[in-house]
């Protein structure tokens, strides 16, 4: 074990030996060889895995890897190929009998593999061969493919999911932008009779498609979590997303509804029960097992008023709300409350809860908050200088002068993340920083988020700020990144992580040295680690 370990520790790595995991990234065959043989006969105790695999590996460099971890004792193995960071040749993504990725299918021949994460794995369906009907049913638990979906990996991902009737855990990452839905997934969530957690982000978006009685994009029985990101089935008195919540009132847990399609219908919450006639016959509602909610997404008036009745007596973790469920604020009770996000609400309507933080007479709890398109107002300056966050990120602020004033108030105390859009900061804020850098906690980062998707060179070119003057700060004064990321932004729910895209960039410390982007994105989240 202790030469496996100095393995470990020359490439970088860490192990956990609280839990039994590896984190490592590999650069080369040689170290991954080197890496998988020691794993397989020097380390028993190694039952979590997490590898990104750096370099430009091959077909012979997934098999080594298969055959490698069926003699080790790995129960959860989360893979990441990194295609979105390493160059591939185009021809690659063109010649279908190009089964680069056939031997990752051995993986579901290993009894010990629990937990099963593919992420930055592109084109699963053209790069494998198809699984053969008399494959044994696998053990899984759960299935996370957080990599773009084309409407040639929907056999593929169906048959996989086809074969794992135990699943209790399945994330989908989204469709690609030329294919419209995956009815095949669709259909083979059907079956799995033990889903408690189904996370899925941008997987519909053809509003003709045909929906038949065999489609079961949220499965067909209760849900602990339901997350539906960007582009939900089509909602109304017959949706399938309202019937996958109500039978999943009494057990949902986190319930995430974000729409971003360009006619979406209105979520009906209120179907599901008789709305009480007073607030003290509440006995009967639904969702009193919810410890993260974000709904941004239109909602009717009668299921805002449920909603408003629930919330007060729950101890919920997280808030998310839009323009639609901005009222919502009002009731929310603040002494479990660690997250909040709030996306396009009005100053006029935030002042309220501006009040209710600032008067709140019990110890503020709140750790991670995250401001979309919202005006820098005084009254959020002056809760962001009460608020002894851990996180911040104000996303395309109204008001670049009141943005200075956050900087100059903000509480740093606790902070370890602070995120600002790339074109919103100026010298003078990063003047402003470095004057109270004292107060910086260890490993402090600022991070400047420029939203779209660049290579790395182009990335480069965004830092303009050169020629505008830039003042000395180092990496032993502040660490900034600038991450150029896909539009399509992370999750922020306390307490959980799921990098749903990669970052695509690099970019650098401004006056400094460069570092890597890929870590904690626009919202900051990576599900459940």
């Amino acid at each position: 074990m202790a030469s496996f370990l100095q393995c470990v520790e020359t490439n970088g790595g860490k192990y956990d030996p609280q839990i039994g995991k590896v984190t490592i990234t590999l650069k080369s065959s040689i170290a991954a060889k080197d890496f998988f043989s020691r794993l397989s006969t020097q380390a028993p105790a190694v039952v979590g895995l997490k590898v990104m695999l750096d370099w430009s590996f091959g077909s012979a460099d997934l098999a080594l890897l298969v055959e490698k971890i069926a003699l080790s004792n790995i129960q959860e193995l989360k893979l990441d190929t990194m295609e979105s960071t390493i160059p591939s040749p185009f021809g690659v993504y063109i010649r279908p009998w190009e089964v680069r990725y056939n031997s990752l299918l051995g993986l579901l021949s290993n009894g010990r593999i629990k937990h099963l994460a593919f992420i930055d794995v592109s084109l699963i369906g053209p790069r494998t061969s198809s699984l053969p009907k008399t494959h044994r049913l696998t053990l899984l638990q759960s299935f996370h493919y957080s990599g773009r979906i084309n409407v040639f990996d929907d056999s593929r991902l169906a048959e996989i999911i086809s074969l794992c009737p135990g699943l209790v855990d399945v994330k989908l990452g989204s469709v690609a932008a030329d294919s419209n839905s995956i009815p095949k997934v669709d259909r083979a969530l059907g079956p799995l009779l033990k889903l408690k957690v189904l996370h899925r982000c941008s997987l519909y978006g053809d509003r003709d498609v045909e929906i038949k009685g065999t489609t079961a994009p949220y499965g067909t029985v209760a849900l602990r979590e339901l997350m539906e990101h960007r582009m939900p089935y089509p909602t109304g008195p017959t949706g399938l997303l309202e019937a996958a919540i109500q039978r999943s009132a009494e057990t949902l847990e986190v319930l995430v509804i974000f729409c971003q399609l360009p006619n979406p219908g209105v979520l009906n919450l209120a179907q599901m029960c008789d709305i009480p006639s007073s607030t003290t016959d509440v006995s009967h509602l639904p969702f009193v097992r919810l410890t993260h909610l974000e709904l941004l997404v239109d909602i009717t008036a009668k299921s805002l008023d449920l909603m408003a009745l629930v919330l007060p007596g729950l101890s919920l973790v997280h808030l998310g709300v839009g323009p639609s469920t901005r009222s919502l604020l009002s009731v929310v009770s603040l002494v479990s409350l660690r997250s909040l996000r709030v996306q396009n609400v009005d100053n006029f309507f935030l002042k309220p809860f501006y009040y209710r933080v600032l008067l709140l007479s019990t110890p503020r709890q709140i750790q991670r908050m995250r401001f979309y398109k919202v005006a820098i107002s005084q009254g959020l300056v002056d809760t962001l200088a009460e608020l002894p966050l851990e996180r911040l990120h104000l996303g395309d602020p109204k008001g670049d002068d009141m943005l200075e004033m956050v900087l100059t108030r903000l509480n740093l105390t606790q902070l370890q993340v602070l995120i600002l859009d790339y074109h919103n900061f100026s010298p003078k804020m990063e003047a402003i920083l470095a004057t109270r850098s004292a107060e910086f906690t260890d490993g402090f980062v600022l991070q400047l988020y420029h939203e779209n998707k660049l290579d790395k060179g182009e990335a480069q070119k965004l830092n303009s700020r050169g020629s505008q003057g830039s003042y000395p700060i180092t990496t032993t004064m502040i660490v900034m990144q600038i991450l150029a990321v896909t539009a399509l932004r992370l999750l922020d729910l306390f307490g959980y992580r799921w990098s749903l895209y990669r970052h695509f960039g690099a970019v650098g410390n401004i006056g400094a040295s460069v570092t890597s982007g890929a870590g904690i994105g626009a919202d900051g989240v990576e599900l459940s680690e």
